[in-house]
This record gives C-alpha cells, structure tokens and sequence, in this order.
C-alpha cells in the first residue's frame, strides 16, 4: 500500500493556505468537507475562495457543517450555498468537532487545524494529509453516515 503523508505545523510552516494550494490538493473530482462552525464556516478567504473555485472548474464540493452556522453571523455557509456548494447540517451532536476533507477519494486532510485565519496565522495547529485510498474510504464512509441524519442548508 503507496501511503505518502505531509505534515503542515503551524506557526512554523505558512499552513492550510498554501496547502490546499498544492498541485496535489487540487481536487479534480470531488472534495468532500465535515467540519464545525469553527472550521470551513468561519474559513480563511483563501480556503473558502479554494472551495468555490474547486467547484466553478466541476469538482463536487460537499460540506456538512454543524448547528452552530444556522445562526452565527460569521459563517461563511451563505457565500458557499450561494456559490451552489451543496450544505448539509449536523444537527444530531452537540457540536461537529470533525475538521476533515477527503479529495478525489485518494486524500485525507485532517488535524487540529480549524480551517480559519487564526489557524493560518496566529495559533500552533497541526494539519495531516494523507494519501491513502483505504483511509479515505473509512472517512468517506463516516461522512455518509453524517450525511444520512443530517438536513440541508437553507439560504431562508
């Protein structure tokens, strides 16, 4: 089994910017995103703007975000929605602690990393990515089992 794993340790390294920046996550096919209110809601421009451009060029963007983004003023939930990124909220937890991507079934991107400018500058956070088919399989299988109990996301 070919498993190749990055590691990105903030503040050392310039984080999940430049990360999801790379030719290797670049998705080409679908990136998938579970996530709390702290996480993609709340995402650096450069990660949200990353996820819209993902899915102008044809890649399936999915999120499931928790309840936290159906009232927070901050989240970033209505720029996706509106990009016609598919939401769907996890209602069903206290909170959605998850901060994972899977891309093109092939890639885990997790960590401590909440996907946020604070992540990006100021806090020390670790972010993996792992390429891995099995792994992403096993997420990819978690993130359906979310997706079934959860509701989508309304712009009303």
């Amino acid at each position: 089994m070919r498993q190749i794993t990055e590691v990105t340790v903030n503040p050392m390294n310039t984080g999940a910017s430049v990360s999801l920046g790379r030719p290797t996550l670049q998705p080409s096919v679908s990136a998938k995103i579970i996530s709390t209110s702290k996480n993609v809601p709340k995402a650096s421009a450069p990660i949200a703007k990353a996820l819209v451009a993902a899915h102008e060029r044809g890649v399936r963007v999915e999120a499931i975000l928790d309840k936290t983004n159906l009232t927070d003023k901050y989240t970033n939930a209505p720029y996706l929605a509106k990009a016609g990124i598919p939401i769907k909220i996890d209602s069903a937890h206290a909170i959605a602690h998850n901060k994972v991507m899977i891309i093109d079934n092939d890639i885990v991107v997790s960590g401590s990393f909440n996907f946020t400018k604070a992540a990006e500058e100021r806090n020390a956070e670790n972010l993996l990515i792992i390429h891995s088919k099995e792994l992403s399989a096993r997420y990819l299988g978690n993130w359906r089992a979310h997706q079934k109990h959860s509701i989508p996301y309304s712009l009303e």
